[in-house]
C-alpha cells in the first residue's frame, strides 16, 4: 500500500485524463481473447527462501451487455497461506468503442464472502459493498430465511451465503472525465506508446474512496527471465496522487496486486503485457512479493496484425 498526502498539482489530469501517448493501431483492438496466469510468491530476506501465495489468472474478452458491446477483464486471484485460503474474482467492463468505464466488481468468496462494486456513470460513480441482511422484523424476502431445528422458517442472522448479502451504498464519487478502476487501467496503459527517455503518459484510476492521477514512465530496457521465458522488458516506472479523495482521511493508493514500497513493474516490450511485478505487502509481518508471468495464449481478431507472442 502507497501512501500519498494531498500533493501539489503536479499530475492532476483534468486535461488528458488517460489519452496522452495513446500508442497507434491500439493494440488491444486486435485481441478476440487473451489469458494471462502469474504465479504469486513471497520471502523475508533471501529470495531463496520463498513460498507460493498462489496464482492470479487474468482474461481479456468481448461481449454484449444492455445493447453495447464491450470489453470484459477479469482476473481470478486463488490462493493464500495456510490457514487463510484466498479466492476472489474481479471484473471489469468497459465500452469497446471509447473504453468509457462500466462496471467493475470484486467478489472474495474464501476466506469469507466479501463483495465490493464501483458502478460508473456519466458524471462519476457509485461506490457499494455487501453486507449480510440484519433486519429480521422489516426483511420479507424468502431467500434470507432458515430453518430452526424443529424446521420453522427464521431469518438468518449472519453466514456466507451470498443470496443473504444485500448492496449498501457507501460513497458517491462525482467527477468530470474518465477514470478507470485498477483491473481496467491494467489493460488501458497498453496502449500508451512508452519509450525510455520519451515523454509519460497518464490516466486517472478510482479507488473504493478516492481518486487519482496515475502516471507512467518507461525507465530501461532490460531482458527479464520468468517463467513463460526470457522476454525482452521495458521496465515502467509510476507515481500515484490524490485527485479526490475522502475529507476524513489520508488517501491510499493499493498499488498493482496492493503492492507497495518500491514497486518494480515489468511489461513486455512488444505486447506492453506484464511479465513481472515486486514489491513489499503487510502478511502481519512485511514480506517481498514477485508477481511473475508464467504462461499466456492471445486469440486475435482475424486480420489482426500480431504485436508478439
Amino acid at each position: 500500500m502507497m501512501r500519498h498526502s494531498r500533493p501539489t498539482p503536479l499530475l492532476l489530469l483534468l486535461a488528458a485524463c488517460g489519452a496522452a501517448s495513446a500508442a497507434e493501431p491500439d493494440p488491444l483492438r486486435g485481441i478476440e481473447h487473451e489469458t494471462l496466469v502469474y504465479s504469486v510468491r513471497a520471502w523475508q530476506g533471501l529470495p531463496l527462501f520463498s513460498f507460493n501465495l498462489g496464482t492470479v489468472t487474468f482474461t481479456m474478452d468481448r461481449d454484449e451487455s444492455r445493447g453495447e458491446r464491450q470489453a470484459v477483464f477479469q482476473a481470478l486471484a486463488s490462493g493464500g497461506v495456510p490457514g487463510y485460503p484466498y479466492v476472489a474474482t474481479m471484473t471489469s467492463r468497459v465500452s469497446d468503442a471509447d473504453y468509457a468505464s462500466r462496471d467493475y466488481r470484486n467478489v472474495r468468496t474464501k476466506k469469507g464472502y466479501k463483495a465490493k462494486w464501483l458502478r460508473f456513470q456519466a458524471n462519476g460513480a457509485d461506490y457499494l459493498k455487501t453486507k449480510h441482511c440484519k433486519s429480521p422484523t422489516l426483511c420479507h424476502n424468502p431467500r434470507h430465511l432458515v430453518r430452526r431445528e424443529d424446521g420453522s422458517p427464521v431469518h438468518c442472522t449472519g453466514c456466507d451465503d451470498p443470496a443473504h448479502y444485500v448492496w449498501t451504498l457507501k460513497e458517491r464519487h462525482r467527477f468530470d472525465g474518465p477514470a478507470a478502476d485498477m483491473l481496467a487501467a491494467l489493460y488501458l496503459a497498453r496502449r500508451f506508446d512508452l519509450k525510455p527517455g520519451g515523454p509519460s503518459a497518464s490516466l486517472r484510476v478510482l479507488t473504493d474512496h478516492e481518486l487519482f492521477a496515475v502516471t507512467l514512465s518507461a525507465e530501461k530496457e532490460e531482458t527479464v527471465t520468468v517463467p513463460a521465458g526470457q522476454i525482452p522488458c521495458l521496465k515502467i516506472g509510476f507515481r500515484a496522487e490524490v485527485i479526490q479523495e475522502r475529507p476524513d482521511q489520508e488517501a491510499d493508493f493499493d498499488g498493482f496486486f496492493g503492492l507497495g514500497g518500491q514497486v518494480e513493474l515489468y511489461v513486455d516490450k512488444a505486447t506492453r503485457q506484464l511479465v513481472l511485478v515486486h514489491g513489499k505487502v503487510k502478511l502481519g509481518a512485511t514480506f517481498d512479493v514477485e508477481v511473475a508471468l508464467t504462461r499466456r495464449t492471445v486469440t486475435r481478431v482475424p486480420g489482426a496484425a500480431p504485436a508478439g507472442p
